[in-house]
Parts: structure tokens; C-alpha cells; sequence
């Protein structure tokens, strides 16, 4: 596992748990992309040692995600064996609901493993992994659908596909990367 996820991962307990009955996170950076928590009630300093561990989840593999909240639901991107995989973890008590594997691992010079975060819309999760592989899945973990953004002409970049996909009604609006298909 990587250590920026693993650490991330031992913090976001602790963010998770005073969000137990918080507001959904369904994407990178919140509900409005801008990183800004509409919470109230929030510590304004830290303890001396820091905040209380609530729970750690270390069965994340390789990855640069970030993580997405709904419903009670923790969802991040990591590796196992030679797949990217999306998790589902409990937020209260950092459990594995599920996995589910989603594409061959993307390796470079750069850091292996995925780089986006999911984003949760009326009961499904969306990816894009990091070789471009676009996947619906059900909040239950089962797939939906996926498609290669190879089948737009795209290319992968350098650093592999890190965009975190958004969700407008029925449309699965990202960017491909080729000459058939920017956005």
C-alpha cells in the first residue's frame, strides 16, 4: 500500500466518525467540487495528541484516491492482485462491504495504482480508472456497466486517467483523451 493512502486512510476515521450523521461527500472534493463543508460543530483546534483514532482500514493496496460518502458509505479506489479495485467500507466502523475489481493496475514512473475518486449519483458509483476504464456500479457492488475510453479514440496520459467523473442527469460526463472525444 502506498503510504500517502494508508495515511489518509488511518485520518479519514477520524474525519468519518464525527460525520456519522453528516451531510454526503459524493465526490471528489464534496457535493460542490470546492472542498468546502457546510458542517457546523467542528472541532476549532486539535487535542495536544491529535483526535482520537476511531478506525483504520489497511486493505487499500496501491492508489492515489480520494474517498466519497454516501449513505453511510465510504468509497475509494485501491489495488489487489493485478486489478484496480473500487472499495466499499463502512464509515462508522471501517469494515469492507465489498470490492470489486475494475481494470488492469496502471504503472509508471509516477506512482502504480489508481488516482480518481468515485462519484456517487442516485444510487450508483461511478469510476474511471486509471487505464480508462469508465464503470457504473450499484451502491450494492454489483457492475452496471463499463466502457474503455479506447473505444473514444482516447489515449491514456503519461500519469494514467485521474479525473473524477461527473454525473448531470443520465450523462457520464468526463474526457476520453483522443481526437474523437475530448469531453
Amino acid at each position: 500500500m502506498s503510504k500517502p493512502l494508508f495515511s489518509l486512510l488511518a485520518l479519514f476515521g477520524v474525519f468519518v466518525a464525527s460525520m456519522a450523521e453528516a451531510a454526503d461527500w459524493p465526490t471528489w472534493r464534496g457535493v460542490a467540487r470546492d472542498g468546502i463543508s457546510k458542517e457546523t460543530g467542528l472541532l476549532q483546534t486539535w487535542p495536544a495528541n491529535g483526535p482520537q483514532k476511531v478506525w483504520t482500514f489497511n486493505k487499500a493496496g496501491l492508489g492515489y484516491s480520494s474517498f466519497a460518502i454516501a449513505d453511510g458509505v465510504l468509497y475509494t479506489l485501491g489495488t489487489r492482485g493485478d486489478a484496480e479495485i473500487l472499495l466499499a467500507v463502512d464509515a462508522n466502523t471501517g469494515k469492507e462491504k465489498w470490492a470489486l475489481p475494475l481494470s488492469n493496475i496502471l504503472e509508471n514512473g509516477w506512482g502504480n495504482g489508481p488516482r480518481a475518486t468515485p462519484t456517487v449519483a442516485d444510487g450508483n458509483v461511478y469510476v474511471l480508472s486509471g487505464v480508462g476504464t469508465l464503470v457504473s456500479v450499484f451502491a450494492a457492488g454489483q457492475k452496471n456497466w463499463s466502457i474503455s475510453m479506447g473505444n473514444f479514440g482516447g489515449r491514456s496520459p503519461n500519469w494514467g486517467y485521474c479525473e473524477s467523473v461527473t454525473v448531470d442527469g443520465n450523462q457520464v460526463i468526463c474526457t476520453p483523451g483522443g481526437g474523437q472525444g475530448t469531453v
